[in-house]
């Protein structure tokens, strides 16, 4: 059995589109340094406790714009009266592995917004109980040729839960269960009767198959409706095979050009007492051929229609 199987997000909610959370975080008279020992140490810059009350923070995060990196935006205003630049900058947070501080040349005009871009490590514990706190370290100068000092801005965690969550319900999938479509189907018309196939991996727990969907090109339902859940792998059973129906849902140009995720297709499983986790199946290579035929020979029909 060949397929991939990419998971996305949950933990209590679920996800259904890219991740992009915006908190705004206000850095004015900030007096906990509980993270600067993470810090790195030199002779050459001033520490400092508090940050301006006119220097605004906040964090800004997307998968599908950061390309596959982990990498944030820490989007920093600059209320004050003259040019500031930020020297250095890195995330310190309980949530994941820390990086050295990166070194910067980020100028932000009076009155100005500028995204500082910084990296975040794996996440270091998914069994950590929270709550997990966060700050930023900033190197700054304030001043044209005044001194560069460095602040630890705490910065509210919520969108950094958020990616560790979706990190955690990843790593709970990847080591629990594989999903994947079949080596063999049926083609109806643009339609295709496959088997989704689930196999145990490690996990002794219950697994369960919530619900399937397509994405914008084809649409996945289940063959055989079932409720509340599609199929159940009990603890004692190593594989569960659903039968579902995969159907062309659109064709036209913009569609097809807009949709880089058109092939993909999505579950919700959830292992023993978890919530349902998002994951998005991708078809193999046979598979892939199959569909795209579907499209291209509906595009052409469209395009002649025309």
């Amino acid at each position: 059995m060949v397929g991939a199987v990419a998971p996305w997000s949950v933990g209590g909610w679920v996800w259904r589109a890219s991740l992009a959370v915006v908190v705004l975080v206000v850095g004015c008279g900030v007096g906990d340094t509980s993270l600067t020992s993470a810090s790195i140490e030199t002779t050459t810059h001033r520490e400092s406790s508090d940050a301006p009350a006119w220097l605004h923070l906040s964090l800004r995060y997307s998968p599908r714009h950061s390309l596959g990196k982990r990498r944030l935006d820490v989007v920093t205003t600059n209320g004050g009266p003259t040019e500031i630049v930020v020297t250095g900058i890195a995330l310190r947070a309980e949530h994941f592995e820390g990086y050295p501080l990166e070194v910067k040349t980020s100028r932000i005009q009076a009155g100005s917004t500028v995204a500082v871009k910084t990296d975040f490590g794996e996440v270091v514990d998914c069994a950590a109980p929270g709550p997990l706190s966060a700050s930023v370290t900033m190197e700054l100068q304030l001043e044209p040729s005044g001194p560069v000092q460095r602040f630890d801005i705490p910065v509210d965690p919520e969108p950094l839960d958020v990616i560790r969550i979706s990190d955690c319900n990843g790593r709970l999938i990847a080591e629990s269960v594989d999903v994947a479509f079949a080596d063999h189907w049926t083609v109806d018309g643009t339609s295709i009767d496959i088997d989704l196939v689930v196999d145990r991996d490690r996990s002794t727990e219950t697994i369960t198959v919530a619900s399937v969907a397509g994405m914008i090109l084809f649409g996945m339902d289940p063959v055989t409706p079932s409720a509340p859940s599609i199929a159940v792998l009990g603890p004692d059973e190593e594989e569960v095979r659903i039968p579902v129906r995969l159907t062309l849902a659109r064709c036209d140009v913009h569609a097809v050009s807009q949709a880089p995720d058109g092939y993909s297709f999505r579950t919700w499983v959830a292992v023993g007492e978890s919530e349902p986790i998002l994951t998005t199946v991708l078809p193999h290579d046979r598979l892939q051929i199959q569909l795209e035929s579907f499209v291209l020979e509906c595009l052409e029909a469209e395009l002649s229609a025309d």
